[in-house]
């Protein structure tokens, strides 16, 4: 049976916020104006700390993901994504800010391996290849649009840049209405083994 438009949707929006925690970098000129006394080697910190934090919780998430439900680990990666993406525009403290990007790292890192376990759980054969491929879209969509919208944006404000990050409430949505909880791996055996054949 053809899986639903709006669940293949909802997975490749995640895939769609992977990269994003390095997309900030066209907006680093502008920061840097704004904050004249902090050193180039310091700002970079802004794109290469999401980074440095996205490694642990990533290895958490896989177990956590054993533990909870993976919907439960997707609204708190997503939560933290959020607040450590769009929280930069009310904090005027580049020490604040700093704190708030390793929040963006934190989510990217929970959600990040659940991102291409997503498709395993949901699709399989010639469907679950095709998702893969569109996942690859996904990322390198969401990373081009979103370096070119921070660039803009900051033109205006250098706080705008950080709107780019509100596209973690869609995917937010997307995945609380139109995701259900993936299957636990027994479950997902039995529909994918015939029972004949479990049982030889």
């Amino acid at each position: 049976m053809k899986k639903n438009y709006m669940l293949k949707t909802a997975i490749l929006s995640v895939s769609f916020l992977l990269m994003l925690r390095l997309t900030i970098s066209p907006a680093l000129a502008e920061i840097g104006k704004a904050f004249p006394s902090i050193a180039q080697g310091t700002l970079m910190m802004m794109v290469a700390l999401p980074s440095l934090i996205a490694i642990p919780f990533g290895l958490v998430s896989g177990l956590v993901a054993h533990l909870l439900r993976k919907k439960v680990v997707l609204y708190v990666g997503l939560a933290f994504f959020i607040l450590g993406g769009i929280g930069p525009m009310f904090v005027s403290d580049f020490g604040a800010i700093l704190a708030l990007r390793c929040f963006l790292g934190a989510g990217t890192g929970l959600f990040l391996p659940l991102a291409t376990g997503l498709i395993a759980d949901f699709f399989s054969g010639e469907e679950r290849n095709a998702m893969i491929g569109f996942q690859s879209t996904a990322v390198a969509v969401g990373n081009i649009a979103t370096s070119m919208l921070a660039g803009a944006l900051a033109v205006v404000s250098y706080k705008l840049s950080f709107l780019i990050y509100a596209f973690g409430f869609i995917t937010l949505g997307l995945v609380a209405l139109r995701m259900p909880e993936p299957p636990k791996p027994a479950a997902l055996l039995a529909t994918l083994v015939p029972a004949k054949t479990r049982e030889a």
